[in-house]
């Protein structure tokens, strides 16, 4: 049982969706449609303790990821709140936050020289624009299913460029945050609704993985994770 409880299936695909489906019921009923989408935000924060875990300090980029992802779920739960979404102004104001917020992870993941990275931020930024600046239309169902479609393919390009962890990682986000999404779709009666706010720590986590795979301008990266790789995946398999 133990050994089915830490199969990498189990932890980046039936858990995550297991947790949203979980975190977006209750929101239902305990705090209405409109918090519900939320849901899908907790079970990535509750599916990232499990696997990586919040390790600090945090050096390899797959233990830095679940905090890239936590900071950016803080700034989705504000945003919400607020109401940014529903103004020009306010997603102007989300999508500037959030731009910065890349930034700084981009910085602290590290790795490629300047001008690369530099690179890396301006693609991260445009990205997000196309995001969070689009105005809300229908149940967000459409923006949902994108984001996930990115994600899973996402996963593809980290598990053939040679980081499993890191495609599980993305993966694990994606079965995450196609919960809501789903529900938005199926369920219409329910309310629930998924604003681009809450999309955004399953974008992070995205360009997270984007940023991390192993390239030939980034070979340290390269080596890090598959590094990581081997601590996480031999102990299961013995």
């Amino acid at each position: 049982m133990a050994v089915l409880l830490h199969h990498p299936a189990f932890e980046s695909l039936l858990l995550p969706a297991l947790l949203s489906w979980l975190g977006v019921w209750l929101l239902l009923r305990l705090a209405g449609p409109r918090w519900a989408v939320l849901g899908g935000v907790a079970a990535l924060l509750l599916a990232l303790a499990v696997m990586p875990g919040y390790v600090w300090p945090a050096t390899a980029r797959a233990a830095k990821l679940p905090w890239a992802v936590l900071a950016a779920a803080l700034l989705a739960a504000l945003a919400h709140r607020q109401g940014w979404h529903q103004s020009s102004t306010g997603r102007l104001g989300l999508w500037g936050a959030a731009a910065l917020l890349w930034a700084a992870v981009q910085v602290w993941l590290g790795g490629p020289p300047w001008p690369t990275m530099a690179l890396g931020v301006l693609a991260g930024a445009s990205l997000l624009a196309l995001l969070l600046l689009p105005a809300n239309r229908g149940r967000g169902v459409v923006p949902s299913a994108i984001t996930v479609i990115l994600l899973l393919a996402m996963a593809a390009l980290a598990g053939t460029g040679g980081s499993l962890l890191l495609a599980q990682l993305v993966l694990l986000a994606a079965s995450a945050g196609a919960v809501p999404g789903l529900w938005a779709w199926w369920r219409p009666a329910s309310g629930l609704q998924v604003p681009r706010a809450a999309l955004l720590p399953f974008a992070i986590a995205g360009l997270v993985v984007a940023a991390s795979l192993p390239t030939l301008s980034n070979p340290g990266a390269a080596a890090a994770d598959a590094g990581a790789d081997d601590a996480y995946y031999a102990p299961q398999w013995k």
